[in-house]
């Protein structure tokens, strides 16, 4: 009797074979049916590294340590962590505790492959925080500037130096750095304070008008002037008003803001507000010079318009004056004449006059009668116009005679 054969057949479905071998990354199917092969697929873990190699805790204190599995298209990421001590705990995410004194290794591996990487830990004791001080205790500050606080955690080797910034009134405010800005005028108080143990120090600040100049520098010729503008801030200053001062009146003068060149050199122009002490300044050159002498001369018309007809009675319109500006110990014009003719005969002389606060020449306070020609060159010897009177002023004439003013006396001695 034969033996019977029996067969067996084991059937999957085919979807069950074509998606298996997709899996397996054995085939692909094209659009026209065909099997291509295919590579890739999921990479395998090459290795993993730490964001850090060491790190150094206070007791009690936390940070999370980043770990980066390679290569980036890896298919499995995952890791797991260890300590090597119980001075030192780590979480499933890598987040590293200091738990007491000592040292640990903290250990990365990869699930795939078992790769690590570690970080070597140690657990320092805490250093409380004693105190805090601030490098300055009060403070002037003009609107809108600003002042940098630098604080002081004590000791030195604090365990926790983060401190906290505040301000008390509107007048200031103040950044986490511990910047100070002027914001509004007043007081306020600034106040630090430590996180470790709420220790506080603080400033006293007052802020007041802040003054700023149209110019910072000015280049003149002697003679000449220019017109500087303070403004004070905010705009709600209850005063605004500046005084103004010179380094130099003999370089240049100033008067309201109106700045006039004298001599060659450089001044500084100061405006100081009134209401606080807050100051701009203006550097001014100076070119050439004022020498005191006759051609150093302001416009005549300057002075005609300002009462010179008026102060000699003259009715000749051809007249004409040189004017010298003199600084010291007042200001004043002195304005030389000639051809000026009265009822009598022609005039040559000297008219002197205060300046008044827009350099125009203001009331005429005196005038010496001189007999002679047209004059042609003055100069100055040790001449005060101001009262009391003193020095000389020479005068040479054009058909060449000369003679000598005493300013004390007002009488002419011709040579």
């Amino acid at each position: 009797m034969s033996a019977t054969r029996k067969t067996y057949v084991i059937g999957l479905p085919l979807a069950a074979i074509i998606h298996a071998a997709l899996l397996a990354g054995v085939l692909m199917f094209s659009a026209s049916g065909c099997q291509l092969p295919i590579s890739g697929g999921n990479a395998a873990v090459t290795g993993v590294t730490l964001n850090k190699k060491t790190l150094s805790l206070s007791i009690g204190a936390s940070e999370k340590l980043l770990a980066t599995v390679s290569p980036t298209k890896a298919a499995n990421k995952a890791v797991s962590w260890k300590s090597s001590s119980a001075s030192v705990s780590v979480s499933s995410t890598g987040t590293v505790t200091a738990a007491a004194s000592g040292s640990a290794v903290v250990t990365v591996t990869t699930l795939d492959g078992s790769f690590t990487a570690t970080c070597q830990v140690t657990c320092v004791s805490s250093v409380p925080v004693s105190g805090v001080s601030l490098d300055r205790h009060s403070a002037t500050l003009p609107y809108a500037k600003t002042l940098q606080l630098v604080a002081t955690v004590l000791p030195s080797n604090a365990s926790n130096k983060s401190v906290t910034w505040s301000s008390g009134g509107a007048a200031a405010s103040v950044s986490t750095a511990g910047l100070v800005t002027a914001s509004a005028l007043g007081s306020a108080t600034v106040t630090v304070k430590t996180v470790d143990g709420n220790f506080s120090d603080g400033c006293s600040v007052t802020v007041i008008p802040a003054v700023s100049l149209n110019k910072t520098s000015v280049s003149l010729a002697a003679g000449r002037s220019e017109s500087l503008v303070a403004t004070v801030a905010p705009a709600s200053a209850p005063n605004k008003s500046v005084t103004w001062t010179t380094s130099n009146p003999d370089i240049a003068a100033v008067d309201g803001g109106l700045v006039l060149a004298i001599s060659a050199g450089s001044a500084t122009i100061t405006a100081t507000a009134v209401d606080g002490s807050n100051a701009a300044t203006c550097v001014v050159t100076v070119t050439g010079s004022l020498s005191h002498t006759y051609s150093d001369v302001l416009p005549a018309a300057t002075a005609l318009q300002n009462g010179l007809n008026a102060a000699l009675a003259s009715t000749d319109a051809t007249q004409t004056a040189y004017c010298v500006f003199v600084t010291d110990p007042s200001w004043v014009v002195t304005c030389y004449l000639s051809g000026y003719v009265s009822s009598v005969y022609t005039i040559n002389g000297t008219v002197v006059a205060a300046v008044n606060s827009d350099y125009t020449v203001g009331a005429m306070n005196g005038t010496v009668q001189l007999s002679g020609g047209v004059v042609s060159q003055i100069a100055y010897t040790n001449a005060v116009f101001s009262t009391p009177r003193s020095g000389t002023v020479g005068i040479v004439f054009v058909d060449g005679a000369s003679g000598t003013l005493n300013l004390a006396t007002g009488t002419f001695t011709q040579n």
